[in-house]
């Protein structure tokens, strides 16, 4: 006879197998601008991770003669449960690294698009209309 703690084991396991993480490619678009104007041959960094800085580099991107970025990285998306993503996106400035949006977001989205402008208060960014979260 099987007992209720044998077929109790089996569901779980079962579960637990299936709350793994699918790989999906994410496109990562986005359009710069300073005063209103496209900003080209801007150097950014978008960081995976809680962390809001920019000193490791996860996705190099940099603007065209449009003030256009774009590039592909691959992202998880929950089998079972949401994956929650957490960005940071740093733009080289001053000499240094500066972060100017981060958000925590989930599930992953199969498209991400940067909105930014920098006025004489800084810079403004959001991400499919989501504005920054934190102190980017």
């Amino acid at each position: 006879m099987v007992s209720a703690r044998y077929i109790a084991g089996i569901l779980v396991g079962g579960l637990v197998a299936g709350c793994g993480a699918e790989q999906i490619e994410q496109q990562v678009t986005g359009g710069m601008r300073v005063q209103g104007r496209p900003a080209s041959k801007l150097a950014l960094r978008l960081q995976t991770g809680n962390r809001q800085t920019c000193d490791s580099q996860y996705l190099s991107l940099a603007t065209d003669a449009n003030g256009s970025f774009s590039a592909t990285r691959r992202a998880e998306l929950g089998v079972v449960a949401v994956i929650v993503q957490q960005d940071t996106l740093c733009v080289f400035e001053g000499e240094k690294w500066l972060p100017i949006w981060h958000g925590i977001y989930g599930p992953a989205p199969t498209v991400i698009a940067f909105l930014c402008d920098r006025t004489g208060k800084g810079w403004k960014c959001t991400m499919n209309g989501m504005e920054s979260h934190g102190e980017a």
